[in-house]
């Protein structure tokens, strides 16, 4: 996909709280698969494992092949994510280890509609009501690692959810000094413990807007 075409698909506003339906279409879910089959399975001494990871070749490959497909093949591996440890429904580790390796990889690239089409596909998952919890906070964790200011309206609505409010600070405090004027406000309508821990991410991150 090129680059307008990512832009196109970001110029949208990416926080449906509604989106619940895997409605990835078959050449998607293809595609998926092939790219999740370059991954290693299991663990197999001397062969391969998720520890010692892929070798280089199929990192990039991976990769590539995600920024290819989009926001399409962004928003279908979130769809398998179930738990927070980025299982998908049969306990295959796989569809998390392929987000995360995307996640470094666009945060450190310079493709930035690439990355903001990646955060737009996490924060609207992460952001659906329906969706399993542990899922959510492990998408959340993804855009604690390359979110940027198009993630902290989606992040600042979760603030307040008893499972989802902490993940959440700790990717807003990540982003830095573009979640500042969300967690003020946030404050205003907070009390007791999820108080303070919104003062101690404003603390965090007005130290560095004063430095």
């Amino acid at each position: 996909m090129n680059p307008t075409a990512i832009e196109n698909e970001t110029a949208t506003d990416t926080t449906d709280t509604t989106d619940t339906t895997d409605t990835t279409d078959a050449a998607t879910k293809t595609a998926i698969d092939a790219l999740l089959a370059r991954l290693p399975k299991c663990d197999q001494p001397g062969r391969e494992s998720r520890f010692t990871g892929p070798p280089a070749a199929i990192v990039d490959e991976v990769v590539g092949a995600a920024l290819a497909g989009g926001r399409d093949t962004f928003t279908a591996l979130a769809a398998r994510v179930v738990d927070a440890a980025g299982r998908g429904a049969d306990g295959d580790f796989r569809p998390g280890y392929a987000l995360r390796m995307v996640a470094l990889g666009i945060a450190r690239g310079d493709d930035d509609a690439a990355r903001r089409a990646f955060c737009a596909a996490l924060a609207a998952r992460a952001g659906a009501a329906a969706a399993p919890a542990g899922a959510r906070a492990f998408l959340i964790g993804e855009l604690e690692a390359c979110g940027g200011a198009e993630s902290v309206a989606p992040l600042a609505r979760l603030i307040d959810d008893v499972e989802l409010g902490d993940p959440a600070l700790a990717a807003l405090v990540a982003i830095g000094e573009p979640s500042i004027a969300a967690l003020r406000a946030a404050r205003g309508g907070a009390s007791g413990a999820r108080l303070l821990s919104i003062e101690h991410a404003l603390a965090a991150l007005e130290r560095l807007e004063r430095d």
